[in-house]
Parts: structure tokens; C-alpha cells; sequence
């Protein structure tokens, strides 16, 4: 429940409303003590998470070194 309440806050925070949306889906299955839910949403999060460095690490990348 503490993990996908902060991971909404920092998700919203940095602008990735895809991380935001799942989080909020696993706080509430958290709250709800949907196991085999919340173990789902996890696996999609890491999964956003991964997409989510992949494209700041590009984005990054493409900024000039001035």
C-alpha cells in the first residue's frame, strides 16, 4: 500500500501518467488485499518503470553537450 501510494506521488510529480495510472490501480488493490491483482500490477509498473528509463536515458542522450 506505502509503495504504490509513493510511487503515484513521484509518478505524478515526474510526469508519467502511465506509472501514475498503475500505481493508483495497486493502492487500491492493496487496500482491497488483492494479492494476485497487486502481484500483476507490480509486473506492469516494473515493466513501466523500464520503458520510462529507457526513454530518459535516450532523451538525454540526444541533448547536446554545450
Amino acid at each position: 500500500l506505502k509503495v504504490g501510494h509513493q510511487v503515484k506521488g513521484n509518478a505524478v510529480t515526474f510526469e508519467f501518467p502511465r506509472m501514475a495510472s498503475i500505481a493508483i490501480d495497486l493502492e487500491s488493490a492493496a487496500r482491497r488485499r488483492d494479492k494476485e491483482l497487486s502481484l500483476s500490477l507490480v509486473e506492469q509498473l516494473e515493466r513501466a518503470i523500464l520503458e520510462a528509463r529507457d526513454l530518459t536515458s535516450s532523451e538525454a542522450r540526444a541533448l547536446p553537450l554545450s
